[in-house]
């Protein structure tokens, strides 16, 4: 529930009708205080569970009588890739196990993964298996790449055994690069590159390309996906194989960094706080593609599969999202980009550096 694209699913389910169970580590905390401000007079349809993916049977009760299960969250804190897949995997299994507690009401089960191979452009990866591909990536891409195989054989077997109540849908929701409103103080996700290129930290713009998506069109995605598959009385027109399999990919649009930065610099270039008189400073020069390329092979920290976002490869394949009724892309990326910034003036997030502080 504290997740960034966990908190706008709850919002926007909550405003859609439904009552939500929220699972968090500690519901007093700072971190979960917002989750109960989105409308106060719907606070009588969310609750807060204390649950961690690391603790088998603690969502059983979070999970009891629900319909819909969403997992946002993952756990990717370890440096070594094989103990980042056991605890993925692991904490899916106790979700899972939960579900099965829950199997009379349960119906669909989504997991939040990646777009990352449609977002890369060079022949060399996009000839690679999926394993290679997401293997030489990054811990995150590989981790949840094989989550989603574990998820489709458990979700096969368990939609195959006659002797469960009913099948559950499975569906994979892969959005691009993810920007949009803070609900909180906390900077998670893409949106650190708003607030980096705001507060100065970055003195000039990676030359990185990604296909990217306001946050609200995400949480409307899978609003639209759920309820568009709950009311179908056969869904084996477009599944994989009859096995009550969906997958989409959920991007409006492509960008670079520096075109985030353009936006940043026109809308807040000259603003001057009102107390220090200081300016924002934005930078406006990009590195050049051959350096970053450099870079990412000398500094181990920066995964390696950055270093090939460096092509424009156009915008991006919305059928996945087309077929949806009711489901439209809505935010701009210079709408994003704005709303992004002023959420996070409103909450405190950004600094103001002097433009004599900024390399420009």
């Amino acid at each position: 529930g504290t997740s960034w694209i966990g908190g706008h699913l709850i919002e926007r389910f909550l405003n859609a009708g439904y009552d939500v169970n929220a699972t968090v580590r500690d519901p007093e905390s700072k971190k979960a205080s917002h989750l109960l401000g989105f409308n106060p007079g719907l606070n009588n349809r969310i609750r807060l569970y204390t649950a961690d993916l690391s603790i088998e049977g603690s969502f059983d009760e979070a999970i009891y009588g629900c319909s819909i299960v969403i997992l946002t969250a993952g756990t990717t804190n370890s440096a070594e890739v094989d103990s980042t897949v056991k605890l993925s995997i692991d904490g899916t299994n106790n979700i899972l196990r939960s579900i099965l507690q829950s199997a009379h009401t349960v119906r669909q089960f989504f997991y939040t993964t990646s777009a990352e191979k449609s977002n890369i452009p060079n022949d060399q990866f996009k000839s690679k298996s999926d394993e290679d591909f997401y293997k030489y990536s990054h811990p995150l891409g590989y981790t949840k790449w094989l989550t989603e195989q574990h998820l489709k054989k458990w979700f096969n077997e368990y939609n195959t055994n006659k002797d469960n109540p009913h099948p559950i849908d499975l569906f994979f929701m892969g959005p691009g690069m993810v920007l949009g409103p803070q609900q909180s103080a906390i900077v998670t996700s893409s949106n650190q590159i708003v607030s980096d290129l705001l507060n100065g930290k970055l003195p000039f713009n990676i030359p990185l390309y990604s296909y990217t998506v306001d946050v609200r069109d995400v949480s409307q995605a899978y609003l639209k996906v759920s309820e568009y598959y709950s009311s179908q009385t056969n869904n084996n027109n477009d599944n994989d194989n009859n096995k009550h399999f969906y997958s989409f990919v959920i991007s409006n649009d492509g960008a670079w960094m520096k075109d985030v930065a353009d936006i940043l610099r026109k809308e807040y270039g000259s603003r001057v706080d009102e107390v220090t008189g200081e300016k924002f400073g934005v930078p406006e020069w990009v590195l050049p593609g051959f350096a970053w390329r450099l870079l990412v092979v000398f500094d181990k920290r920066i995964p390696v599969d950055l270093a090939h976002k460096t092509i424009n490869i156009g915008k991006p394949n919305k059928s996945d999202m087309e077929r949806i009724p009711g489901f439209g892309y809505k935010y701009t990326l210079q709408q994003t980009v704005k709303d992004t910034a002023e959420s996070m003036f409103a909450a405190g997030i950004i600094r103001r550096v002097p433009l004599k502080d900024v390399l420009l």
